[in-house]
């Protein structure tokens, strides 16, 4: 008997609720640098313009990560619908999943195109996130929801924390440090991950759909 499985999807672009690796490892000024004092710190601090970055993909169910997918320039519905069709897709046939998942996005521009639709209704067709009147999300997930996917309150933080470590001179030696850092994730650890994520699910219902960040402690 066959289960389906949640493969929680995330890419990693610049938007308030996600984050992007920069080979300075200096966070992004507009997610994640906040300042806070009674009094002026008298500090400042040199921040380079636009850096240059990776763009990171990864997928995970309980017993499997893949990734992570580097994106080649921005992320839009094109190069999205690309991974969708060109990596993914494989990538979960290859483990025997492509009939047996659902995938959950967020509410990313690129996430939720009419291409990219189209796309997910063919490969593998169980999606959850952003639909519309015309073309409705099999499982649909309603903006402003909270975030309850196990990368966001999870795997991200974990690589983030292990690649961070370090200076990096260029983009070459990120990538390799963001796949060295995907190869320390054990099968044990991505079980924790999935247990914490459903815990974070049953608050969120118990909370009548309340963000679940204070609660998770």
């Amino acid at each position: 008997m066959n289960h389906a499985m949640l493969c929680w999807t995330h890419s990693q672009m610049p938007y308030p609720t996600q984050r992007f690796f920069s080979v300075t490892n200096v966070p992004s000024i507009a997610t994640d640098m906040v300042f806070w004092s009674k009094e002026n710190p008298n500090f400042t601090q040199e921040l380079e313009h636009n850096p240059p970055h990776v763009m990171i993909r990864a997928d995970i169910t309980s017993d499997d990560l893949i990734g992570p997918y580097f994106f080649d320039g921005p992320v839009n519905a094109a190069s999205y619908s690309a991974m969708l069709e060109m990596w993914l897709s494989p990538q979960l046939r290859e483990r025997g999943l492509l009939n047996d998942v659902w995938l959950q996005h967020d509410g990313a521009p690129a996430h939720f195109t009419l291409s990219v639709r189209d796309v997910l209704n063919g490969v593998p067709g169980r999606w959850i996130g952003h639909g519309s009147p015309t073309s409705p999300a099999p499982f649909p997930w309603p903006p402003h929801s909270p975030e309850l996917t196990t990368p966001d309150n999870s795997l991200w933080g974990i690589i983030k924390g292990r690649v961070a470590v370090r200076h990096y001179n260029n983009n070459e030696d990120l990538h390799r440090a963001v796949e060295d850092a995907f190869r320390t994730i054990t099968p044990k650890m991505l079980r924790r991950m999935s247990h914490r994520t459903w815990r974070c699910i049953r608050l969120c219902v118990q909370h009548q759909g309340a963000h679940t960040d204070s609660l998770d402690m």
